[in-house]
């Protein structure tokens, strides 16, 4: 099972493990959202919503996160550059 997937891919069972675990672990439900919404701006290349995604990354609890955050933003010219340059890679 894939804890990035859409909601709406997951079979029930995976629903229900998912939300199960969110109420469990509500670091885990932040973190989930926040790395499902990382991997939407890069796919949509949203270089508005970059900015406001570092931020909240930054003020999170979850240390890994504010760790890729840090990095993100010490390299702040290539990561903009891959979601604004349609050559970048």
């Amino acid at each position: 099972m894939q804890l990035l997937s859409d909601p709406e891919a997951l079979d029930p069972e995976e629903r229900a493990y998912v939300a199960a675990l969110g109420q469990r672990c509500p670091e885990a439900e932040r973190a989930r959202e926040l790395a499902r919404r990382f991997l939407a701006l890069v796919r949509e290349r949203d270089h508005a919503a970059l900015a406001p995604w570092v931020a909240q990354a930054e003020a999170s609890d979850v240390p890994e996160l504010r760790t890729f955050a840090t990095g993100l933003r010490r390299d702040w010219a290539a990561v903009s550059a891959g979601l604004e340059l349609s050559w970048s890679s």
